[in-house]
């Protein structure tokens, strides 16, 4: 039987699991450089070692093993709540939205969006000097076809960094 540490240490862990991936649908709204959030996931996951490896209990009498699950949690802990909290201040935190037109630089396939295999098609657009794909429903009767341009909204979020809300096809 678990512990009640050891059942808050897998809820804890099994929720930093589901906020990661909520933050691919919040990276996906926001315009942000590919390197910012695993800089964030990996500064926040090593401190997370680095605050709560020595207070974790041995688990495991194979000592490899029970450093490798505790470095684990602590990583995904760590880097994935605070890269979480990152990407949701900004994306909820904005400023007002002002609405922009632009040119369909691409168009893309189906994007997987997780286990429930629904496919979203998605467009490519080219804002501020970024690649951007915008992902749109699937069950549209044309698809993507048809369609020369995008409009959305577009708001400052609290870190400076533009989301991208309200996509339709023009």
């Amino acid at each position: 039987m678990y512990s009640r540490r050891e059942i808050f240490q897998i809820i804890f862990f099994l929720g930093s699991c589901f906020l990661s991936m909520n933050l691919i649908s919040l990276y996906r709204h926001t315009i942000i450089s590919p390197f910012v959030i695993p800089a964030i996931y990996l500064v926040a996951g090593l401190t997370g070692v680095g605050f709560y490896f020595k207070k974790m209990p041995q688990q495991h009498k194979n000592k490899l093993k029970d450093t490798l699950i505790k470095f684990a949690f602590c990583f995904v802990v760590g880097g994935g709540t605070c890269s979480w909290a990152f990407m949701s201040l900004n994306y909820y935190i904005s400023g007002q939205p002002i609405t922009k037109t632009t040119p369909i630089a691409d168009r893309g396939g189906y994007m997987n969006s997780g286990r429930t295999r629904i496919y979203n098609l998605y467009v490519i657009i080219k804002y501020n000097n970024h690649l951007k794909e915008i992902p749109f429903d699937s069950h549209a009767p044309n698809g993507i076809t048809g369609f020369n341009y995008v409009q959305f909204e577009v708001s400052r979020g609290l870190f400076g960094f533009e989301v991208i809300k309200n996509e339709a096809l023009l």
